[in-house]
């Protein structure tokens, strides 16, 4: 089976990181409980006050879908990035591939 490992970079609205912070916690604590998630960090970066670092990895693409994308919480915190976030950009990589991924908050 393939693993999917996402590495991801978010860069925060001035200011808003404090509040990415305050409001990723529970989140990160439900996504590491997911099943078929081997590890889910966040780290914020100590040269950047806008920048945080997320770092996934899950047993495979379709259970990082299933489990993850579809997951309620998941919805609802992406929805709110779009109030702390300028971007995020992803990725997506499966054995060999490396698969691009970057949104843009208006």
């Amino acid at each position: 089976m393939t693993k999917k490992y996402i590495m991801g970079w978010l860069h925060f609205k001035p200011g808003k990181r404090d509040a990415f912070i305050a409001g990723s916690r529970d989140y990160v604590g439900k996504c590491r409980a997911e099943s078929g998630c081997e590890f889910f960090d966040v780290s914020v970066s100590p040269f950047d006050s806008d920048l945080a670092m997320v770092m996934e990895c899950f047993t495979s693409p379709e259970v990082h879908e299933a489990e993850h994308l579809n997951s309620r919480h998941f919805k609802q915190f992406w929805a709110a990035l779009g109030e702390v976030c300028v971007e995020a950009h992803f990725e997506n990589i499966l054995s060999d591939t490396v698969i691009p991924d970057t949104t843009k908050f208006a």
